[in-house]
């Protein structure tokens, strides 16, 4: 599995002055690189570790995430929820304590509904927290004195530090009771009409990032200023997967786009708008939020004798289409638009399709593409000479503080690169079907239980990874030739979207041995996909088991991973 640039990349490289930041910390201390930083989840107070927050929230707040886990029982995706739970109702002003307090035998979780998957701060340490290691290590006496000496020298460090903040006079006012900040009345822009779970980003009283206009406009501005560099023009036109499957569907329907009217949604350098022109349409609308790619596009399309002013179809404009007063028509036939990003939603520009779609499309109006498919599959370890693995012996010698920091990452935020064919050791797993002629803004966040089927020959290699990707389907011809239909399969050739790896904390190792009753070695789970508290961003949780031979223990785990604008 090779790292790969793409689009408007999510946060899968760190720039290079994350880069330089991370070398100096490592030359600070080596172990530190490894701590997760984390908040309280009862007010703003960030200490160096969960195990440090949840000593902190025991102390200040009289609420141990970790004895309630123990005592209700909670696995590592219930503990998820219940995290995600306690920060939205901080957020909105509620004291979600008791709540949690009152749960009786068999009564529904407070926390139980999958909304509570969707991370509500950013970067959550909590939610990285390995609670498996957490019950091992508190197995013995001696290691939960150890593990207690460690919180204790951690507090030390976080007071110190406090401390030493007062003494330069800022201002530690954000250090407050959960009671002080239920009365701020930011907390009640946390929960605008929309927002049907919590959403909010820290619980300290400012405005969540989702809900904050400037951080949303500081976002598109630099997502559209990405699209208006033309490299990666050239490498979507480059993708001949892409460009042609989009070239063969227009071309292969001229019944729908002859005479007709069509909206090119991020229209980019205008090439679908005249493969539109080509098909016959006669009137084509590019849009783009780009000023310097929109005003390319211009001189692209006169250059070919297709604009408007020299009498040809096209017109392109610039702009977000949301913030458009109108088009220079009432309706369009036909809508075209490559809006996939990574794990198909990451980016969200489908928001912006179904918008266009419900304002602008006439009744039995055409979308281009009609359909998107979600696969997942389980993977296998990666090859000696990539990701972390790349670090173990180069040129003879040890750089394994490199991979360890790498593998680290890849824990927790999404991968993107091509996966080659023999890494695949299961079926794949139709996770969801989305039909763009009637999907909701609601519909594009998802939670689907799964069951991967391991195949035979490779199932003792162990699930490394779980691997994501998307098919996404063109209106059949007229003539009743086949669907024109994008893969962006591992099995198939490479496209720039590769596929979205989710990288497991530890590899399952599904049981081979043979019994009556058993069969093909499976595993079996749950995989979520919602908005991240960062615009644009997509947050991917997932659950999974083995499913064994009959009397083997199955090996559970669940984690959290996050893409976000770089």
């Amino acid at each position: 599995m090779v790292q790969v640039p793409g689009r408007a990349a999510p946060r899968v490289h760190s720039s290079e002055e994350e880069d330089e930041q991370e070398w100096e910390d490592w030359e600070d201390d080596p172990d530190a690189a490894f701590e997760e930083e984390a908040q309280s989840l009862f007010d703003s107070t960030r200490l160096p570790s969960a195990e440090a927050v949840f000593r902190y929230d025991a102390e200040h707040h009289g609420f141990s995430l970790l004895a309630y886990r123990q005592e209700h029982n909670l696995g590592d995706h219930e503990a998820i929820k219940v995290i995600n739970f306690i920060r939205g109702c901080v957020a909105s002003g509620t004291d979600p304590r008791p709540q949690l307090q009152s749960v009786p035998a068999g009564a529904d979780k407070p926390w139980g509904d999958d909304r509570y998957l969707q991370t509500v701060l950013e970067e959550d340490g909590l939610l990285m927290y390995d609670f498996q290691d957490i019950a091992q290590e508190t197995a013995s006496g001696s290691d939960k004195i150890k593990q207690l000496e460690a919180e204790n020298a951690a507090l030390k460090d976080a007071l110190e530090q406090l401390r030493k903040t007062a003494m330069e006079g800022l201002d530690l006012s954000s250090v407050r009771s959960e009671d002080s900040k239920a009365s701020s009345s930011s907390a009640k822009a946390r929960s605008g009409p929309k927002d049907q779970s919590p959403m909010g980003s820290e619980a300290s009283g400012r405005t969540s990032r989702r809900q904050q206009p400037s951080a949303h406009r500081r976002i598109d501005e630099s997502y559209f200023q990405s699209y208006g560099e033309f490299g990666i023009h050239k490498e979507m036109l480059s993708d001949k997967a892409r460009t042609e499957a989009y070239r063969d569907a227009i071309m292969s329907n001229p019944e729908l786009f002859k005479g007709k009217c069509v909206l090119d949604v991020g229209c980019g350098t205008g090439i679908l708008s005249m493969f539109a022109a080509r098909a016959g349409a006669t009137t084509v609308i590019g849009v783009d939020g780009s000023d310097r790619i929109a005003g390319m596009a211009k001189r692209i399309v006169a250059a070919n004798g297709l604009a408007a002013e020299q009498g040809g179809p096209i017109t392109i404009l610039s702009g977000r289409l949301e913030a458009l007063p109108s088009l220079p028509v009432d309706k369009v036939d036909v809508i075209v638009s490559e809006w996939m990003g990574y794990a198909l939603l990451f980016e969200t520009m489908l928001d912006t399709v179904l918008y266009c779609r419900d304002r602008w499309l006439a009744p039995g109006g055409a979308l281009f593409p009609c359909e998107a498919t979600l696969y997942l599959a389980a993977a296998g370890p990666p090859g000696d000479n990539h990701g972390p693995n790349f670090w173990t012996d180069v040129y003879g010698f040890s750089m394994q503080a490199i991979g360890d920091m790498e593998k680290a990452r890849d824990m927790k935020v999404a991968a993107v690169a091509p996966v080659e064919p023999q890494h695949i050791i299961s079926q794949p797993c139709l996770i969801r079907a989305l039909d763009l002629n009637s999907l909701t803004l609601e519909q594009t966040e998802l939670t689907q239980e799964f069951e991967l089927e391991l195949l035979p020959d490779k199932a003792e290699m162990g699930c490394h990874a779980l691997v994501l990707w998307f098919d996404v389907t063109f209106p059949s011809p007229a003539d009743g030739a086949p669907a024109t239909v994008l893969s962006t399969s591992p099995l198939k050739p490479v496209t720039h979207w590769a596929q979205t790896i989710l990288t497991l904390r530890a590899p399952i190792m599904p049981s081979t041995k043979s019994s009556s009753n058993s069969s093909t070695p499976r595993i079996a789970g749950r995989l979520s996909l919602a908005r991240a508290s960062q615009h644009r961003g997509l947050d991917i949780s997932a659950e999974c088991s083995t499913h064994t031979a009959q009397g083997c223990a199955p090996s559970k785990q669940a984690q959290v991973f996050s893409m976000s604008m770089s």
